[in-house]
């Protein structure tokens, strides 16, 4: 039987982790989440990764 737990971000990784986050520009986290998923599946053309954001 499959069992979820529900938490915060800042509960996972922590306040000062995420709340460091809220004063990048959203072109900075684009790319930062861009080369985030880049490097779980490195096989993944840019495009596919570039759609998958949108």
């Amino acid at each position: 039987m499959a069992v979820s737990v529900y938490m915060t971000p800042e509960e996972l990784w922590g306040y000062d982790l995420v709340t460091s986050a809220y004063k990048e520009t959203p072109e900075s986290s684009r790319e930062r989440i861009y080369r985030h998923v880049q490097e779980h599946y490195p096989d993944a053309a840019e495009k596919q990764i570039r759609t998958l954001m949108k």
